[in-house]
């Protein structure tokens, strides 16, 4: 089975080895705009996913482990549903 990029987002393409956004045209047909380097915004929520990560793995309160777990949910969300405005 064939797996199809979601419209609207940017996708990584494996085969490909690049990362792709496809826009939905008027008359129903795909647009398919290609780039070897992540988004910009990929790589600013993954930086600041990974300071989140190593800031949770140095603290011992639990309560400040779960406020800083919720926030590093809430970046993977926004990596997950990265669309045209984040570009």
């Amino acid at each position: 089975m064939r797996r199809t990029f979601t419209p609207g987002r940017w996708n990584y393409s494996q085969r490909a080895k690049k990362w792709v956004f496809v826009s939905l045209l008027k008359d129903g047909k795909r647009s398919y705009k290609y780039q070897i380097d992540a988004p910009d915004e990929f790589v600013k929520l993954h930086l600041e996913l990974k300071r989140l990560n190593d800031l949770q793995a140095e603290t011992i309160d639990q309560e400040e482990n779960m406020k800083l777990f919720e926030e590093m949910k809430k970046i993977a969300h926004r990596m997950q549903n990265m669309g045209v405005d984040d570009r």
